[in-house]
């Protein structure tokens, strides 16, 4: 949609257009009116939004929008606007709310996923409003955003869905790095083009630490006893998150980093010859971690059932100490049940 000053009306363009810095200025309403208190926040959110309306990320669009909007609902909520030409000032301030929301209309479905999460529990436009420094929005806006994933989204590893799926509502569940390309796109449209938020990725399998609970309240973990009991533990053959302001946001394991290795309890290596995990240089107190595609824990394509390597005599005792159906694949002439049984048998 966009705004035909010569009849007053909007007409479908294909391309939104937000109402400019000189349409507010030549309003009779304002004119003349001293540039200060909440004009002033109104005429810098216009600004704003005129630098961006070429731009072509929507998303960055909707953010002006939800910032001009924000700013006329301030100024039509405060004192200001009573005193010089009052009633036609309210008018022009209600004019720019309903072009704005126009905008907002336009951009489709990631708005109300997008504006909930700027929303609560901080009012996010209003702090970069009031002039907030970006750290402490670019945290207020991790704490929104885990907020919003814990009521409303799923883990799930196998996903093929991205972050822009999420924020469009075209799914609910998604793997590690589609839930940081969804805080990635909200924080490089909040934050503007001069404020880069990489991607960054521990790659190689490891176990989380337990206390870095994933976003996905039905999540137990992927590893398990050979009685199949889950106790929280997460392993990762990969891992993604942002980086920004020399700390690291992880939405999906809920928490902010100093290091890039600080979600990490234990770093994994995978094992020559089978489906296996074990840390570099491993003791008989170690333990070797044996994949299992059969009933999946929730949020993972498979398992890994954990056995310590000193119990791992022979081939039988592997056996005793894997749960079914994984016992029956890893039977005597599984060349991987014998690679596990040669690799435990040489450690001391």
């Amino acid at each position: 949609m966009a705004w035909n000053d010569n009849v007053g009306t909007w007409f479908k363009l294909g391309r939104a257009k937000l109402p400019s810095l000189e349409t507010w200025k030549t309003l009779s309403a304002v004119r003349g009116a001293p540039r200060t208190g909440a004009i002033l926040k109104v005429d810098a959110a216009l600004a704003a939004a005129q630098q961006v309306e070429l731009d072509p990320d929507f998303l960055v669009k909707q953010m002006a929008a939800f910032e001009l909007f924000l700013a006329c609902d301030a100024m039509l909520r405060g004192l200001g606007f009573l005193d010089l030409q009052a009633k036609q000032r309210k008018e022009a301030v209600e004019e720019l709310k309903r072009r704005a929301k126009e905008a907002l209309d336009f951009f489709g479905a990631a708005a109300p996923v997008v504006q909930a999460i700027l929303s609560r529990p901080t009012d996010i436009l209003q702090l970069k409003l009031a002039g907030t420094s970006l750290h402490v929005i670019v945290d207020r806006v991790f704490n929104n955003f885990v907020t919003y994933a814990r009521a409303h989204w799923q883990y799930s590893a196998t996903s093929g869905f991205g972050g822009d799926d999420l924020l469009a509502g075209r799914t609910n569940s998604v793997p590690c790095g589609g839930i940081a390309g969804a805080l990635q796109t909200i924080l490089k449209a909040l934050l503007g083009r001069t404020e880069a938020v990489p991607r960054a990725q521990f790659n190689g399998y490891f176990l989380a630490k337990k206390e870095y609970a994933c976003y996905d309240p039905l999540v137990r973990g992927n590893v398990r006893d050979r009685a199949g009991h889950y106790d929280g533990a997460c392993l990762f053959s990969s891992h993604h998150y942002l980086q920004w302001g020399g700390l690291f946001y992880d939405p999906c394991l809920t928490h902010i980093y100093t290091n890039d290795r600080q979600m990490v309890a234990e770093e994994l290596v995978k094992m020559t010859g089978a489906v296996a995990c074990v840390k570099p240089n491993p003791r008989r107190n170690d333990f070797i971690y044996v994949n299992d595609l059969a009933n999946p824990p929730h949020g993972f394509g498979s398992s890994w059932t954990r056995v310590k390597i000193g119990d791992v005599t022979s081939v039988g005792a592997l056996q005793n100490l894997l749960p079914s159906p994984l016992k029956e694949k890893l039977n005597s002439t599984s060349s991987e049940a014998i690679a596990i049984a040669n690799f435990c048998a040489k450690i001391h």
